[in-house]
């Protein structure tokens, strides 16, 4: 038996029922969000080669954890990371309780919140809950990972996300827009 996770957003309640929304007071999701630092590592990397570039998925619970120095950063690796690599991505634009503070030093998971990327939705963007159903992640493994989180607002991307489908980079502590195609797409 799979379990099948409804995405809330659709529903409302009416006289103590749930029920689908009124077609004109739903929202279609025409944006998601990417967290990232700002660094030369992070924000700088992907200003530099153009991409978000995918990273672990979390599908396998590891079996080993170790901290590596890649590109000059002291990385924190586990032998699961490169099975299904995805770009992680939310429908909210409010970092907190989505698990990149997850096991992560508080001055890590502050950096990590500092920066976010506007993403324009696309088609092969897929909802977390669906796609780890999708992927037979191991339940046990599957609540652990989730606890505590808003994992119902999580999407994930199995391709690299390029610049043409970033809208908007902004630093959220500063308000400093970083990069933005809001207009170029209007005109297309």
């Amino acid at each position: 038996m799979h379990t099948r996770y409804i995405n809330m957003e659709n529903f409302e309640l009416r006289d103590g029922i749930v029920a689908v929304k009124e077609r004109e007071n739903i929202e279609k999701e025409q944006y998601l969000y990417h967290f990232t630092a700002n660094d030369k590592n992070h924000i700088g990397r992907i200003m530099q080669t153009g991409y978000l570039k995918l990273t672990p998925s979390s599908l396998l619970k590891p079996t080993k954890w170790w901290n590596e120095m890649r590109n000059g950063v002291k990385t924190f690796c586990t032998d699961t990371d490169d099975y299904k690599s995805v770009v992680w991505m939310t429908n909210k634009k409010n970092a907190e309780g989505l698990g990149i503070d997850s096991g992560m030093s508080p001055a890590y998971v502050d950096a990590k919140k500092e920066i976010c990327i506007t993403i324009r939705m696309k088609d092969t963007f897929k909802w977390w809950n669906q796609w780890a159903d999708e992927n037979r992640m191991n339940k046990s493994w599957r609540k652990a990972f989730t606890s505590g989180m808003s994992y119902g607002s999580w999407y994930v991307s199995e391709e690299p996300i390029y610049m043409e489908d970033i809208v908007l980079i902004e630093n959220m502590r500063t308000g400093e827009i970083l990069f933005d195609n809001r207009q170029s797409k209007k005109a297309a």
